[in-house]
């Protein structure tokens, strides 16, 4: 196999994690923004791997992505529990007033999206 072909690869395979980390944050977020503080892992197993995600993900694997999140209290097989401090990212007045509307404009265009 030719090095062009090996980094054509690798940049596939990050690409598609990045995807998979954006979709996650914001299937999260959402939830945040809507007051639940937990979720199945099936459940958000079976959201990324629907038809309009299409993602190839398991339980163990999304295990391994959540642990470094911020917004991800705990994950276990059975659910993820959502650290719904606001002080994730605040650092002042200004920085929570434009983080809700990080999380509402997200919440949006989720709900859009899934409509």
């Amino acid at each position: 196999m030719k090095l062009s072909e090996v980094l054509n690869q690798q940049e596939i395979a990050e690409s598609y994690l990045t995807q998979i980390k954006s979709e996650v944050m914001n299937l999260l977020i959402t939830l945040v923004a809507n007051g639940q503080s937990e979720i199945e892992t099936d459940k958000l197993v079976k959201q990324l791997n629907g038809k309009q995600e299409g993602f190839n993900v398991t339980a163990n694997s999304i295990r391994d992505l959540l642990k470094d999140l911020k917004i991800v209290k705990s994950v276990n097989g059975q659910k993820v529990v959502l650290n719904t401090s606001n002080s994730l990212t605040q650092h002042s007045k200004d920085a929570t007033m434009d983080n809700e509307k990080k999380v509402n404009k997200l919440a949006k265009k989720t709900i859009d999206r899934d409509l």
